[in-house]
């Protein structure tokens, strides 16, 4: 069942994290020939719309805000 937003909420990760793909969550491994994405202290904001990717990037390093 996928999560159902009422409102904003925000979440932190003082460590950080890593992730094996942006777009498949359910991938164990990076896809072949590609790294772990590293991604260090960070915000993450939730909302109950979706946002504009004409506005935001998908791109982790893009070096500002960008939609996972």
């Amino acid at each position: 069942m996928d999560p159902v937003y009422a409102g904003v909420g925000i979440a932190y990760m003082l460590r950080g994290s890593s992730s094996a793909s942006n777009e498949d969550y359910t991938l164990m491994q990076p896809p072949a020939g590609e790294d772990w994405l590293i991604d260090g202290p960070h915000v993450m904001i939730v909302a109950p719309w979706d946002l504009d990717p004409a506005l935001y990037s998908t791109d982790h390093h893009s070096g500002g805000p960008y939609i996972m």
